[in-house]
């Protein structure tokens, strides 16, 4: 959907927003309840917090530097951001069953 979006976008900014937006809230909906599951309540709220601190500062000035580096297209570095998230969500362990 992201990539539609950038896609969209480009050529008419009002579906393009829109279809952005909705993949930005099915990125951000499972979340809360990903850290819940795979963070000790002792350092949920502090590891929450840094995540979203650090993805922020990785996001917003990584993939800048990448796309003006390499002069590279931006479904590239999007399509990179997407392989390092499913490659994020394989890895995290089920709960199911442990005392949380």
């Amino acid at each position: 959907m992201i990539l539609a979006g950038i896609v969209l976008s480009r050529r008419n900014f009002l579906p393009g927003e829109i279809l952005m937006s909705i993949s930005d809230s099915a990125l951000y909906a499972p979340q809360s309840s990903i850290f819940t599951e795979i963070f000790d309540k002792k350092y949920r709220f502090t590891v929450s917090n840094f995540s979203y601190q650090a993805a922020s500062i990785l996001g917003g000035s990584l993939a800048p530097v990448i796309l003006r580096a390499n002069q590279s297209s931006l479904v590239l570095v999007t399509l990179s951001y997407v392989l390092v998230t499913f490659i994020s969500v394989l890895l995290i362990a089920e709960t199911k069953g442990k005392k949380i």
